[in-house]
């Protein structure tokens, strides 16, 4: 019975690499860093600019609002089943100026190179504290695994009338999705 194991562990094994799936332990999420950001100054409707590594989320006496798009690279994640969870955060960035709460909304379309304008916000994915070094959810805990041509997209937004969030993407700092298949 052990050696039957030790070949179906194997040929799940090899399956994976075959397939260039990154391989995660059962009930280990994998740990997804933003790609990229377009920081959009909000006119209405507001045009797309060139993708940046860095996100700004601001706000000034309630006007010149800055929000951010952000996106994640999924195409080589197992694709997501009814059961698969995601969740958004942000970690290791400098204290923000303000209340450090932004907003989250899905997009009503993806944005890519050839995207001219901001697509319509969908839908509200609740509020996070940024402010404490590693976001904190106030009132939701994820968001859609909706995986659309191997990306995942959010519109982050400032929540207050003076906030003024900016960081810089790397490895162990920035947006992160987290994913359970």
């Amino acid at each position: 019975m052990k050696a039957v194991f030790s070949l179906s562990a194997l040929l799940a094994l090899a399956s994976a690499l075959v397939s260039g799936t990154p391989i995660s332990p059962r009930g280990s999420p994998f740990i997804v860093p933003a790609t990229q950001f377009w920081v959009i100054n909000n006119p209405n409707p507001a045009p797309i600019p060139p993708p940046s590594a860095n996100a700004q989320i601001s706000i000034t006496n309630g006007q010149n609002e800055i929000d951010s798009i952000v996106s994640f690279d999924v195409a080589s994640l197992p694709v997501p089943t009814s059961s698969s969870t995601c969740q958004f955060g942000i970690k290791g960035i400098s204290p923000p100026a303000g209340s450090g709460i932004i907003q989250l909304f899905t997009l009503g379309a993806q944005v890519t190179s050839s995207t001219q304008f901001v697509p319509f916000t969908d839908q509200y994915l609740g509020q996070y504290d940024v402010s404490t070094g590693t976001s904190v959810p106030i009132d939701a805990n994820s968001v859609p695994c909706n995986f659309q041509n191997g990306v995942v997209q959010f519109l982050i937004r400032p929540q207050n009338t003076d906030d003024f969030i900016y960081f810089t993407q790397f490895a162990t700092s920035g947006a992160f999705l987290i994913y359970y298949p």
